[in-house]
């Protein structure tokens, strides 16, 4: 219900900025196009295979904050409205082993029938990494027009390509990973664009709220082989629930 009503606030104010396009012949259509740097935040599910030995806490429902970056290519085709289009990368990561010890978790215990519930030793860092890389189509509604200081909401479809599994730190060997695709929208998009005087160079600061759920994937020979290690149904979402944001942003073109 609480997402079904951001929606709906989100579409109302769109509509209410279509029926306000009334000093058309001073706007011309433009290009808009960026960069951007983004910290995502979120919570470790219970879906991590295991974890080192060292660790005195539970990865399970320990928060992370990791970083994603990617480009943007934002259509105003009308004074209060504009076609956005982005393309970004999202990673994080938490240790699995140390170099020279151990992993341990439930899930190992249940591999090797409640004999163990360690793998190892390690020759060296392993970590459960996942990256989402995926694009957005959506809207966004401005609330002011041919002004410095530009707010907007926005409403996104993506889709996504997740990579997850275990490696080294520096990517070269894995102990498992698997690829899925994963769609779905973002849920609150809000921002405040900040131009120059002349309105060809700017600076975005953004927050967003939401993010899909990777679910029932499964990855095959994981830290062992013949281990294949299963989500069902708990999933993990594909970069953290809660982001900050900022974009450096150029006008290129003008009709």
């Amino acid at each position: 219900m609480k997402k079904l009503t951001i929606i709906t606030l989100i579409l109302t104010l769109f509509f209410t900025n279509i029926k306000a396009q009334t000093d058309t012949a001073k706007f011309k259509p433009h290009l808009i196009t960026g960069i951007d740097f983004i910290l995502h935040n979120g919570i470790w599910g219970g879906t991590v295979p295991a974890q080192p030995i060292e660790s005195s806490v539970n990865i399970g429902g320990t928060p992370f904050i990791a970083p994603g970056y990617g480009v943007i290519f934002n259509f105003r085709f009308m004074k209060n409205l504009s076609l956005y289009f982005d393309g970004n990368m999202y990673t994080r990561k938490t240790p699995v082993a140390y170099s020279g010890s151990y992993a341990t978790s439930n899930w190992v215990a249940e591999q090797t029938n409640y004999s163990t519930d360690l793998i190892g030793p390690f020759d060296e860092e392993a970590y459960y990494k996942v990256q989402t890389t995926g694009f957005r189509l959506g809207l966004r509604g401005y609330l002011r027009h041919n002004k410095p200081v530009d707010p907007w909401v926005g409403l996104y479809w993506g889709y996504y390509v997740v990579n997850h599994g275990v490696y080294n730190k520096n990517n070269s060997s894995t102990w498992g990973n698997a690829y899925n695709y994963v769609s779905g929208i973002s849920l609150l998009n809000a921002g405040v664009d900040f131009w120059d005087k002349s309105k060809t160079l700017g600076l975005s600061l953004f927050i967003e709220l939401g993010a899909p759920a990777n679910r029932y994937y499964k990855i095959e020979n994981c830290l062992h082989s013949g281990w294949t290690f299963t989500d069902y149904g708990e999933g993990e979402p594909i970069f953290g629930y809660y982001r900050i944001g900022i974009a450096l942003i150029s006008c290129i073109s003008k009709k």
